[in-house]
C-alpha cells in the first residue's frame, strides 16, 4: 500500500504543470486601507502576510462576489454565466509570495480560465475577469496546500459554480419567496460552505465552526454580494460614458467644420528688389517720423510685395523660401 502512495505521488511530481499566466494586480477593496506610513511601499503592501484565518474569511464571503461579478458580466455580455469560466487550476496569477517556500502566493477565488468567447465579444471585462482570478495573497504554506484547508476551499469553489450562477444578486433577499427560489440558493450554497469548513482538516485550526458565525448571515451576504454588483455596473457605465464622450470629442474635432479652411490660393508676385530711389524715399520717411511702428513697416511691405509667404508667413515669394 505505501508503495502504490510513493508511485502515485511521483506521477503527480512528475507532471509537468502548465506555467501560470501573469496576471494585473487586482484592486483588492476588503483589504485594509493602503497607509504608506504603516504598509511601507506599495509592494512591500502587496506582499504582506495574510493571516490564515483572515486569508480562508476572505476566500469564503469573496465567492459570493464573485458571483455577483459573473452576473454582471454575462448581463452585459450575453453570455450565460456558467460559459464565463470552468471549474479547474488557475492559469493566472499576479504575484510571488516573496517570502520563500513556507509562504505561498495563494488565490482567493480558484477557479479554471476565463471564457475565450468573452476575450473576443469585450476583451476589457475579459482582462478585468482574469485580473479577478488570478489575485492572490500571501499565507503561509500550511493554509494554501492541495491536502488541507487550502484544497478544501478550492474544490468548493470549483465544484459549486452552477448554484453560484442560480443566485440573483440583483433583487432583494426575500427568503418568503417561492417563484424563484434564488434567495434559498443562497442559503443551500452558505450550508455547503459550513459542510467545508466543519470538515477535518479545518479541525486542527481554531475557526469558527458556520458561515453565520464566520462569514455573516445570509441577509448580510447577499447585501454584501448585491453592493459589489450595482458597484461593477456602475464603474462599467461610467467608463463607458467616459469612452462615448471622448469618441464625441475627437469626432466633433476631427468634423468638416472644426478644420479651418486654407486660404485661396494665388500666385504670389515676384520678390521685387528694392530700388536707390525707394531706399533713398523710405529712409526719408523714417527720419521724418521716427516712430513708425514695425505693423505700419510690414503693412507697407505687403501692399509693394504682395501677399506673405504661405509657408513661413515672411514677404518674399514661394520660390525663395529657405524652409522649403
Amino acid at each position: 500500500m505505501e508503495d502504490d502512495d510513493r508511485r502515485k505521488k511521483t506521477r503527480r511530481e512528475e507532471k509537468p504543470k502548465k506555467k501560470r499566466v501573469k496576471t494585473n494586480r487586482f484592486e483588492d477593496p476588503s483589504s485594509s486601507t493602503y497607509e504608506e506610513a504603516f504598509h511601507g511601499t506599495v509592494d512591500e503592501y502587496n506582499r504582506r502576510r495574510k493571516d490564515p484565518k483572515a486569508h480562508i474569511e476572505d476566500r469564503l464571503r469573496r465567492y459570493l462576489r464573485f458571483g455577483a461579478i459573473l452576473q454582471a458580466i454575462s448581463e452585459l455580455t450575453g453570455i450565460p454565466r456558467l460559459e464565463l469560466v470552468t471549474g479547474g487550476r488557475s492559469e493566472g496569477q499576479d504575484q510571488r509570495s516573496g517570502h520563500g517556500p513556507d509562504f505561498h502566493a495563494a488565490h482567493v477565488i480558484r477557479v479554471g480560465p476565463a471564457s475565450e468567447r468573452l476575450r473576443s465579444t469585450n476583451p476589457y471585462l475579459y482582462t478585468t475577469l482574469i485580473d479577478i482570478i488570478g489575485h492572490t495573497q500571501v499565507v503561509e504554506r500550511e493554509a494554501n496546500v492541495w491536502h488541507g484547508i487550502g484544497g478544501e476551499i478550492d474544490r468548493f469553489q470549483s465544484e459549486n459554480l452552477e448554484l453560484l450562477a442560480s443566485i440573483d444578486f440583483n433583487r432583494e433577499y426575500n427568503r418568503t419567496n417561492g417563484k424563484w427560489n434564488m434567495e434559498r440558493n443562497l442559503e443551500r450554497l452558505l450550508k455547503r460552505m459550513d459542510l467545508v469548513i466543519q470538515s477535518d482538516v479545518f479541525l486542527e485550526w481554531d475557526f469558527p465552526r458556520t458561515t453565520a458565525e464566520w462569514i455573516g448571515s445570509p441577509d448580510y451576504l447577499h447585501e454584501y454580494a448585491a453592493s459589489h454588483y450595482k458597484r461593477f455596473m456602475n464603474d462599467y457605465s461610467c467608463r463607458e460614458e467616459a469612452s462615448d464622450e471622448s469618441y464625441r470629442s475627437d469626432e466633433d474635432e476631427s468634423s468638416d467644420e472644426n478644420i479651418e479652411e486654407p486660404a485661396p490660393y494665388s500666385s504670389p508676385r515676384s520678390y521685387v528688389h528694392e530700388t536707390p530711389q525707394d531706399h533713398n524715399r523710405n529712409a526719408s520717411r523714417q527720419s521724418e517720423n521716427p516712430g513708425t511702428s514695425r505693423k505700419s513697416e510690414n503693412e507697407t511691405n505687403r501692399n509693394d510685395r504682395g501677399p506673405p509667404c504661405p509657408f513661413c508667413g515672411q514677404y518674399h515669394s514661394v520660390q525663395s523660401c529657405t524652409i522649403l
